[in-house]
């Protein structure tokens, strides 16, 4: 038995594109996805036809559990720039999906091998002698006890650490006479093109400023701490103005843009600049 488990795909179509060619060389018999398939990156709509014509079983990730709560709130008045354009064209292109039918935790059984999968570790534990994939921390991670094993394949969307860059991880299981092998997989891809969807999609120009920290993320599989500091800024600013809101509302962003041209004038001079 052979199975594929990828994670944190975010909407990175090009990333996608080479680990479906990859896995399908691998031949598994079982995909699964462990959420957040959405958010961040441009090529939502296009991640979700892929995913369903390739079988992929996925999961609901926080991202997913955004989406539902975006849907019913007061859109008008909550229009986070980042996920309010991306939830839109969801809904506009797959209105008809209902992310809160996926599972937040999933439990199976492979050649006698108990197996449970979630996106965040928090929601699951691990079965006794079995194996436990989560996914949320964009971080590739196998943690093997005499009885257990605990793994998280990464990301394909935006992978964490010091890799060669750009490239997309997933992990492929074997399960044989009750033997589990790992083997994480890095897949190599361009985004070359990547920077020009940022353009076509109204993404850059929405927040050219969020979108290029999120391209500087990819790029080099750092978690920015600049990225860190203009979402905390945002945060900071809603508490000061008494806004409560689990979205940051557009005039938050906006003034969020102009704090940020201020504080860090050099940094910002450099992210804007696409080419």
């Amino acid at each position: 038995m052979r199975i594929a488990v990828l994670s944190d795909i975010h909407g990175n179509l090009p990333a996608l594109k080479e680990v479906m060619d990859d896995i399908a060389e691998q031949q598994p018999d079982e995909i699964y996805s462990l959420g957040d398939q959405i958010g961040f990156y441009p090529g939502l709509t296009e991640t979700l036809d892929l995913l369903d014509r390739t079988g992929v079983i996925c999961l609901q990730g926080n991202h997913e559990e955004a989406f539902i709560k975006y849907k019913l709130s007061n859109k008008e008045q909550v229009k986070e720039y980042w996920y309010h354009r991306s939830y839109d064209w969801i809904e506009t292109q797959h209105g008809h999906r209902d992310f809160s039918i996926l599972p937040r935790v999933l439990h199976i059984e492979r050649e006698g091998i108990k197996i449970v999968m979630s996106h965040m570790e928090e929601w699951a534990e691990c079965p006794d002698n079995g194996l436990y994939l989560f996914g949320h921390t964009h971080e590739k991670l196998m943690h093997r006890t005499r009885s257990k094993y605990i793994v998280n394949p990464g990301a394909v969307g935006d992978p964490l650490g010091s890799y060669q860059r750009p490239e997309a991880h997933y992990v492929m299981l074997e399960i044989l006479d009750g033997v589990i092998q790992v083997v994480f997989r890095a897949i190599p891809y361009s985004v070359e093109s990547f920077w020009q969807s940022f353009i076509d999609s109204g993404c850059y120009e929405i927040d050219p400023v969020l979108s290029r920290l999120l391209m500087e993320m990819l790029e080099t599989g750092v978690s920015n701490s600049i990225f860190g500091r203009y979402i905390s800024l945002a945060k900071n600013i809603m508490q000061v103005e008494g806004v409560n809101s689990e979205q940051i509302p557009t005039h938050i962003w906006e003034k969020t843009s102009e704090e940020f041209k201020w504080m860090y004038p050099d940094k910002f001079e450099q992210l804007k600049t696409i080419n």
